[in-house]
């Protein structure tokens, strides 16, 4: 006998392949197709839970800043949104029983990984960054940062046309701009984190400084891996970490895997700025992406240009190469990947130093 959630008819099993802090499952309701989503955490104290009156008032307060945040969000990106945008965002947020429940549309997707996309003709190429880089604007018009752009929350979909577009999912680590959740509850993949995401989670950056400009700084990240199918890469520093925000706030040379195109190249790098103040907004991004895809067309490939040596030239990059694997076989094709494990204890790393810096 199937199972039933909020008037939702699961036909799957749950699973948490790809799922992070939460495990998902297809599910029908008046005959459309949906992704359901269930979070591991927090968890409601209903009446037959375990644990004294101080631990359930504790979960319940928590509960209800996780219900505010979440509802916010979701009445902020309703407008943004229709069935079929590029957008993929909540259609339904509920609780029940002890467990809570965000619902989006299902979107039949290509399994394209980053190298798969790197090998298309470069305007193509462009027009997969061309349609994320619109929708992280429509997001950003509205006062919202995503908060966790990778390759997992891409959704590659092929058009009627025969080119590739980019579906934009995974709203569960969204704040608004300047506006973020304490650093404890903040989850994402520390690869793509921005320089003022590590100094946030260190105590010697603001929240009001965690705005629109961390997602240009993922998406500079996510634009050189789908050019390149290699990714940026970023000279070591010394006692800065090994991620890309780490080594980039800690004034790291950065090399694109560009030098064929100086403008593509000059934009990208703008977009990894350690500063965010010097980063381009995304709509400068998108119509940057515009132009180089219109030359692309004209000539067939990048533009002749003179070759880019950019700021490593001469250095030998040390840092880590940023190479988004291909989600696993069985992981969903349009899930939230959510909270590595690795993400986590970086967190409680961060903020372990933080509390005892200050103790």
């Amino acid at each position: 006998m199937s199972r039933s959630v909020g008037g939702y008819r699961i036909t799957t099993d749950f699973t948490t392949a790809g799922g992070g802090q939460c495990r998902w499952a297809f599910a029908v309701r008046d005959g459309d197709e949906y992704f359901l989503k269930e979070f591991l955490a927090p968890t409601y104290p209903i009446p037959e839970s375990p644990g004294s009156a101080t631990t359930k008032e504790r979960k319940l307060r928590k509960c209800e800043k996780f219900e505010e945040h979440h509802q916010s969000v979701t009445s902020a990106l309703a407008p943004l949104s229709k069935t079929g945008g590029n957008l993929v965002t909540t259609r339904d947020f509920f609780r029940e029983g002890a467990k809570y429940y965000k619902v989006t549309e299902k979107v039949d997707v290509t399994s394209l990984s980053p190298r798969m996309i790197s090998r298309e003709p470069v305007e193509r190429r462009i027009l997969v960054l061309l349609t994320v880089a619109h929708s992280l604007e429509i997001l950003h018009r509205a006062g919202l940062v995503h908060g966790d752009l990778k390759p997992e929350n891409i959704l590659i979909k092929e058009t009627a046309k025969g080119y590739y577009a980019a579906k934009l999912i995974d709203f569960d680590n969204a704040f608004f701009s300047g506006r973020p959740v304490p650093p404890e509850d903040m989850v994402g993949d520390p690869n793509y984190y921005s320089p003022e995401i590590f100094g946030y989670f260190n105590g010697g950056v603001t929240g009001e400084r965690l705005t629109t400009a961390s997602d240009v700084f993922a998406l500079g990240l996510v634009a050189a891996l789908f050019l390149t199918g290699r990714g940026a890469a970023f000279e070591s520093v010394a006692d800065a970490g090994r991620y890309p925000g780490e080594l980039r706030g800690a004034g790291a040379d950065c090399s694109t895997g560009l030098r064929r195109t100086a403008r593509a190249d000059a934009l990208i790098q703008r977009m990894l700025s350690a500063d965010p103040d010097e980063r381009p907004t995304a709509l400068q991004v998108f119509d940057g992406l515009k132009e180089l895809r219109t030359e692309a067309k004209r000539t067939g490939g990048w533009p002749r240009e003179t070759e880019s040596e950019g700021p490593s030239t001469g250095r030998r990059l040390r840092g880590k190469l940023l190479e988004a694997a291909a989600p696993e076989p069985d992981a969903p094709k349009h899930a939230a990947s959510g909270a590595s494990g690795e993400g986590g204890r970086l967190r409680g790393s961060l903020l372990r130093g933080r509390d005892s810096s200050s103790a």
